[in-house]
């Protein structure tokens, strides 16, 4: 049997470009993760776009329309951080099966929503590529830890019940 350790590419915090709907803008995304699969998986947090004193500014506006939208039409996530991207091809070259689709997790409040991705590294006029996920399947959103103790507790029989 395989174990598949998740690799750390960056703690902090980093710019994504993203595309959903007929919208698109700049999100914070931090705590990036990778697992070498298969298939490749790739996680984000966005929970950083959420921590501001400014609720005009665009990265905060961007997140939370993604979120209210449940990540609905999201079609593209782009990585352009160095960091990231030398360590992603590194793992990837050393992967057993890199091939797609990807596996992108993105977290934000508390939610998980995975969705399948075709990754796509270009050249990005500096000194590292760039990575465009196009996603290709629709989300997966799972239930938040605090909701499965609320739906645990509702099923759990109570000693009241029992009797």
């Amino acid at each position: 049997m395989t174990t598949h350790h998740w690799w750390t590419l960056r703690n902090g915090t980093t710019i994504l470009y993203v595309e959903w709907g007929q919208a698109y803008g700049a999100i914070f995304g931090s705590d990036c993760q990778m697992r070498k699969g298969p298939p490749v998986t790739l996680v984000l947090s966005l929970d950083r776009n959420f921590r501001t004193r400014s609720t005009r500014a665009g990265t905060y506006l961007h997140a939370l329309a993604l979120v209210e939208e449940q990540f609905r039409d999201l079609r593209l996530v782009q990585i352009s951080d160095a960091h990231i991207i030398l360590g992603l091809q590194f793992l990837v070259e050393h992967a057993e099966d890199p091939s797609s689709p990807w596996h992108l997790l993105l977290k934000a409040q508390g939610r998980e929503h995975e969705f399948r991705a075709e990754p796509e590294f270009r050249p990005s006029g500096h000194d590292h590529d760039l990575l465009r996920l196009r996603v290709v399947g629709a989300s997966t959103a799972s239930i938040s830890a605090r909701g499965i103790n609320e739906v645990a507790r509702r099923i759990e029989p109570t000693p009241s019940s029992i009797e």
